[in-house]
């Protein structure tokens, strides 16, 4: 793999210069696992947005440790499973967020077909006012059929065209973020939050 590829595993910090030297393009994202463990879920995001929306410009960048990227002009993405442990997880890290980095955004990876447990809800609100967005991967059941989790996207189901455009959307909404995380030092916006409470539209008729 290469750093320059929308595929990288990048280390934060081991090749932060040669990274940052490439990365003047607007739509630039890092993914950080909310904790080491969740780093499947990193990877799973990025395989997930790169296989729908291909005309909306965004490269993603996994990092293989919890550690951020002090570039204010870079969006940094914080991923969690819909757990309690994942959203204490991260909640840790974004408590410690450095007021001088563009608010983070955090992606919720739906574990099950069943609403997320009230604590996670809660987490998830409390964080609301702390990030730029909070986006929600829905779950996929046929992630467990298959060997590339893009494949999981090439049915014809009306359940499968329904996660390709919430997929596409938030792919659209990292655009924008990066966007402006890139051209403004501080943005402003106001805190977005789009979770699903109810059971997963995938296992439904």
């Amino acid at each position: 793999m290469t750093e320059n590829s929308s595929s990288s595993l990048w280390d934060v910090g081991r090749s932060q210069d040669s990274f940052r030297s490439q990365r003047r393009a607007s739509h630039d994202a890092v993914l950080i696992p909310a904790a080491p463990e969740h780093l499947g879920h990193a990877l799973l995001v990025r395989d997930l947005l790169q296989a729908v929306g291909e005309d909306i410009p965004l490269t993603l960048y996994v990092a293989q440790a919890r550690r951020l990227d002090d570039d204010p002009h870079v969006q940094q993405v914080v991923v969690a499973p819909s757990t309690v442990r994942g959203l204490v997880d991260a909640s840790a890290v974004i408590s410690r967020w450095p007021h001088t980095l563009a608010r983070p955004v955090l992606l919720v990876v739906r574990d099950a077909p069943l609403p997320p447990p009230p604590t996670v809800v809660r987490h998830t609100h409390a964080l609301a006012e702390r990030v730029e967005w909070t986006l929600e991967v829905p779950y996929l059941p046929g992630l467990r059929m298959v060997y590339e989790p893009a494949e999981a996207l090439r049915g014809r189901g009306r359940n499968v065209a329904r996660a390709r455009r919430t997929l596409t959307r938030i792919r659209q909404i990292l655009c924008t973020a990066t966007y402006l995380a890139a051209h403004s030092p501080r943005p402003e916006s106001v805190p977005s939050l789009v979770l699903d409470t109810s059971s997963s539209p995938l296992t439904s008729a």
